[in-house]
C-alpha cells in the first residue's frame, strides 16, 4: 500500500504493519495503564462488559455476549437452540466440527 494511503488509515490489524510484537505489547500495556484496565475473569469485568453493551447498542439488542472463539460460539448456540425448542437430540453430518472435535 502506498504511504500516502497508509498514512490516512487509523486502524491496523496484526500482520499489516511493520511493528514488532514487543512494540505492540508495549502499546497495549500503556493503553491499559492509561485506562486503568484490570484483569477480567472470562466474561466479567468492566472492559468486556462495556464492550458487550456498546456492540449490543450498535446492533439494537438488549444485551450482548462476547465469546472469544467461533468454536465456543457454535456449541453455545446449539445448546441454546436445543433448550429453546426443548430438544435433547440433534442430527449433524459425521464430519461436523462440533461432532468430531467438540464432542
Amino acid at each position: 500500500m502506498p504511504d500516502r494511503l497508509k498514512n490516512k488509515c487509523h486502524t491496523f490489524f496484526y500482520g499489516h504493519h511493520a511493528v514488532s510484537a514487543a512494540e505492540d505489547y508495549l502499546a497495549m500495556s500503556e493503553w491499559c495503564k492509561q485506562h486503568n484496565i484490570q484483569h477480567d475473569i472470562y466474561g466479567e469485568g468492566d472492559l468486556i462488559e462495556k464492550f458487550e453493551s456498546k456492540v449490543a447498542d450498535l446492533l439494537g439488542f438488549e444485551k450482548g455476549l462476547f465469546i472469544i472463539t467461533g468454536t465456543l460460539n457454535q456449541t453455545t448456540l446449539l445448546q441454546l437452540a436445543c433448550n429453546q425448542r426443548k430438544l435433547d437430540t440433534v442430527a449433524m453430518h459425521h464430519s461436523s466440527h462440533i461432532l468430531k472435535h467438540e464432542q
